[in-house]
């Protein structure tokens, strides 16, 4: 129990850290997929203003995508995100490095930008989204806070049944010394009830002894009495007997 009770401590100190950063790249990567597809859906825009040559391709993609980017309250929460819009050829259409506070060399000729939006599209663009979710902002804040939760809550569940274990186990002890108390007072009232037996047996063997002791004193008087009786009856027989041969001497006489 107390090594179970040790893994459980170990394991709820390393659960909110650890499913954190988990948590956090698993964010970041379905996030970074979602905006991705959306960029990719948003970043050009409607194509007709472009092939007419009333906007340049790069200003339409730095507007859309900074829209784009203003309409995500996710931002406000702690998600970094960096879009970068390139050519093929390495042509960095967004971010605007320039701001552009630095004229542009691109001619004003609407049929010129068309051209220049054109060749720049089948040149071929790459999007790329960095999304990065920040420590100590709303979301991972409460991304940390929610395994710290859930550590408390199993940290107190285990306590909880550990408790009621030793509940359990408690009460079965009171159970079980209650039952051996009583075993143990059945067995005291055994022993009282033998002893009693035992007193009660004794005592009348005593009784007997006394019994068998007055029997043989009133055998033994009454023997000597009937032996005292046939001596006498004896004495008087002998007796009897010589004054019947006396008499019949006289009568013989």
């Amino acid at each position: 129990m107390k090594y179970l009770s040790f893994k459980i401590l170990i394991l709820c100190i390393f659960l909110p850290p650890v499913c954190y950063i988990f948590t956090i790249q698993s964010v970041e990567s379905r996030l970074s997929n979602r905006y991705s597809n959306e960029v990719e859906d948003i970043y050009i825009g409607d194509t007709r203003p472009l092939f007419d040559g009333s906007i340049r391709l790069k200003d339409a993609i730095n507007r859309n995508i900074d829209a784009y980017l203003q309409g995500k309250s996710a931002i406000s929460w702690g998600v970094k995100l960096k879009i970068a819009v390139t050519t093929k050829q390495g042509t960095i259409l967004h971010p605007d490095i320039f701001n552009n506070k630095v004229p542009t060399l691109l001619p004003s000729d609407p049929t010129q930008i068309a051209a220049e939006n054109y060749d720049i599209m089948n040149e071929g663009l790459l999007v790329n989204i960095d999304l990065k979710l920040e420590h100590n902002k709303p979301l991972s804040n409460a991304i940390l806070a929610l395994y710290v939760c859930l550590s408390v809550l199993i940290s107190y569940f285990y306590y909880r049944m550990g408790v009621n274990k030793a509940r359990k186990e408690d009460l079965e002890k009171i159970t079980e010394i209650s039952q051996l108390q009583e075993i143990e007072k059945g067995h005291a009232d055994n022993i009282d009830a033998l002893v009693k037996d035992r007193q009660k047996i004794s005592f009348e063997i005593n009784e007997m002894k006394k019994k068998l002791e007055n029997e043989k004193l009133k055998t033994s008087r009454i023997e000597d009495e009937t032996i005292n009786e046939m001596v006498k009856l004896e004495e008087d027989v002998t007796k009897n007997i010589a004054l019947h041969e006396e008499k019949q001497k006289e009568i013989d006489a």
